[in-house]
């Protein structure tokens, strides 16, 4: 009888055992199936963004480039012998100086991120890694979603 008790109970223990390795498993493939889904969103988005910055790189390089007309027509506009037209030039040179010191920081913010994308994409993951740990502890601690 007690023979009959031990092999009924290591058979339930087996069970058990079998139950929560199958749920261990499920909550596994979940975890990998949501962190697959964030990953290929990420993807996505990093993708419409480089198409996007693309564009935008050009028009700064268009905008440097006129710039660099203005500033030849604002030597020639010093050159003219004209009364204040010396002031007035001076005066847009250092607007026309600030101006090409932010575009140039600009193109190069751009230009960094079209040669090396891994940046935005390392950029993305460490947020994405973010998520998925605050929704694990969430999840191991039980807590309770703010709204709730």
């Amino acid at each position: 009888m007690s023979k009959r008790r031990l092999w009924s109970t290591l058979r339930n223990l087996a069970l058990a055992l079998l139950n929560a390795t199958l749920i261990l498993a499920a909550l596994v493939l979940w975890l990998a199936w949501r962190t697959a889904d964030t990953v290929h969103e990420v993807t996505e988005d990093i993708d419409i963004a480089l198409v996007e910055l693309e564009p935008l790189g050009d028009g700064l390089r268009n905008l440097t480039s006129e710039v660099a007309g203005l500033r030849a027509d604002l030597a020639a506009l010093k050159d003219a012998p004209a009364e204040g037209g010396e002031a007035l030039g001076d005066d847009l040179a250092a607007r026309i100086d600030a101006l090409e010191t932010r575009l140039d920081a600009a193109t190069g913010r751009v230009d960094a991120l079209l040669s090396e994308p891994e940046v935005l994409i390392d950029r993305a993951i460490d947020a994405s890694a973010e998520e998925i740990k605050e929704a694990i502890a969430d999840l191991r601690g039980c807590t309770l979603p703010a709204d709730a």
